[in-house]
């Protein structure tokens, strides 16, 4: 039996039969219609087929591929400890960023982010733009997700040491040698080709030690989905402490130059705002002659010679509603008309404010929130430099690995005699044997000078972190440094918006206090609805 066919369709909004007269649809000449089919003939029918149908045989086997992958369960993988709807949001994020796990965190770490989009996740590359940034602090993990998460590699790891007894004792019991002698057999075996020296047993340990680390941090990630792998790199990174706060700086990083730019704006609209309705000598004579009208008119109400010697703002919008008893006019229309008769250049005041419009959609409670803000943010970055420069300095008085020393070693050999080694193998021995003297005279120095703290700490950045246990002393450096500079920059703008501010409350207060409005006001909308109306 022939499987059955799957085939998308064009799900496109289609004129109904009667509605097609008198339209391009029906008046197609017949040479359209056949240069139409032409073109359609180029279109291969197989091409159409193979793209766009499918037997039901092929489409189960892709839903089952599916479920496979979110429940964690290709390739042997147990599954997942997250539910399958934040599993996969996670998947959407880490395909939409293109940058894996393990990239973020030190793109993060290092604070380097691209001031764009797009990247391949390589160092100075991150692809980790702002709209990165926001997604990733949207799906950060929780620390209930990590504890699921490093559950499940307990777990699996007392399944491997349960799996690891079980073999040992049957391998005992069948007369078969341990692997741990000869493990060791091997190490001390391999040594004995090296120059001999202090260090030499050490330095193979380390390697070793190295090479077993790189091996749990490979099977810890073979135990885990991507999702899984999301979860465990950042909610909690030894490499990098302080993950999501360095996050949130990256964000207050990315959006900094253009909320500080919106304020400025909108303290210098303000200000001359405030500045253009002082100077405006024709919204002054304009007030006068309103209230001239106004008490005119409570004259004849009340009989009295009393008059008012001022009025709110807020209270002009009764003139529009203050209309005759035949409804014929009101007392804002007899006041344009009086003014287009006697001084028209009044009713153009509005073009002495030319910025009271945007002013009067500002609120001054607003815009110094919006300043402390971003104050609050430059005491971030200063909380999480601080904390960096302790961490690189603790690390610098830690005491170096013998792979730490070699490393040190080789580099000052460099400096000092930086030609190249020759191929016929004398020169060789001679660099092996210098560079060994030079490992130790390095680990006396360090060893002379911890006690001082400027011990040369070796800044060794872990190529996939899986032998790096903490602290990544060459991100950290890398992190401090654009913190200083970040610091600086945004230190002094912030200072100069703070006074900016405050010149701004001071102009605004003075002309409430010109005008006899209430000092409580926080906006200039009285001002500009004056002129509206």
């Amino acid at each position: 039996m022939k499987p059955r066919v799957k085939a998308k369709t064009l799900r496109w909004k289609t004129i109904p039969q009667h509605a097609v007269e008198n339209t391009i649809w029906s008046a197609a000449s017949a040479q359209e219609s056949a240069q139409a089919a032409a073109i359609l003939g180029i279109v291969d029918k197989c091409q159409l087929e193979q793209l766009f149908t499918e037997t039901e045989t092929e489409t189960a086997a892709k839903k089952k591929k599916k479920a496979q992958n979110l429940g964690g369960n290709a390739m042997g993988k147990t599954a997942s400890v997250l539910d399958n709807s934040r599993a996969r949001n996670i998947e959407i994020l880490l395909r939409a960023v293109k940058v894996e796990p393990q990239a973020i965190a030190k793109a993060i770490g290092g604070l380097d982010l691209d001031s764009g989009g797009g990247g391949s996740g390589g160092q100075g590359s991150s692809g980790l733009d702002y709209d990165s940034l926001a997604a990733l602090r949207k799906q950060w993990p929780t620390p209930e997700e990590r504890a699921a998460v490093q559950s499940k590699l307990d777990a699996a790891e007392r399944s491997r040491k349960a799996a690891e007894k079980k073999k040992t004792t049957q391998d005992a019991a069948n007369g078969v040698a341990a692997d741990t002698p000869a493990s060791l057999a091997e190490l001390i075996v391999n040594t004995t080709d090296q120059p001999t020296g202090s260090t030499t047993i050490d330095e193979a340990k380390a390697s070793k030690e190295k090479e077993e680390k790189a091996k749990a941090a490979a099977g810890k990630k073979a135990e885990l989905t991507i999702a899984e792998q999301f979860v465990y790199c950042l909610a909690a990174c030894p490499q990098v402490p302080r993950l999501s706060a360095k996050l949130s700086l990256g964000i207050f990083k990315a959006e900094f130059p253009s909320k500080a730019s919106r304020v400025d704006g909108w303290i210098a609209t303000v200000v001359d705002a405030c500045t253009q309705v002082r100077g405006s000598s024709r919204f002054g004579t304009l007030l006068q002659v309103v209230l001239a009208l106004g008490n005119t008119l409570n004259a004849l109400g009340t009989g009295t010679a009393s008059a008012a010697g001022g009025f709110r703002l807020s209270s002009l919008t009764i003139l529009a509603n203050t209309k005759s008893f035949d409804d014929s006019t009101s007392l804002l229309k007899i006041l344009v008309a009086r003014l287009e008769e006697k001084q028209p250049e009044l009713l153009e005041v509005s073009a002495d404010m030319p910025d009271i419009a945007a002013a009067s959609g500002l609120n001054l409670k607003e815009v110094l929130s919006e300043v402390q803000q971003l104050a609050a943010g430059v005491e971030s970055v200063q909380r999480e430099l601080g904390a960096v420069e302790q961490e690189v300095a603790a690390a610098r008085r830690a005491p170096l690995s013998a792979e730490d020393l070699r490393k040190l070693a080789e580099e000052k050999q460099q400096q000092q005699d930086p030609q190249p080694v020759s191929t016929d193998g004398s020169d060789k021995e001679n660099a092996e044997q210098s560079a060994e003297t030079a490992a130790e005279k390095a680990g006396q120095s360090a060893r002379a000078t911890e006690s001082t703290g400027d011990k040369p700490a070796v800044e060794r950045e872990g190529g996939d972190w899986g032998d790096l246990d903490g602290l990544d002393v060459a991100l950290a450096k890398r992190c401090r440094d654009k913190l200083q500079t970040f610091r600086a920059e945004v230190s002094t703008a912030v200072e100069r918006q703070r006074r900016a501010v405050s010149e701004m409350q001071s102009a605004f207060a003075s002309l409430l206090t010109l005008y006899g409005e209430d000092p409580g006001t926080k906006t200039i909308t009285p001002f500009h609805q004056f002129l509206i109306h």
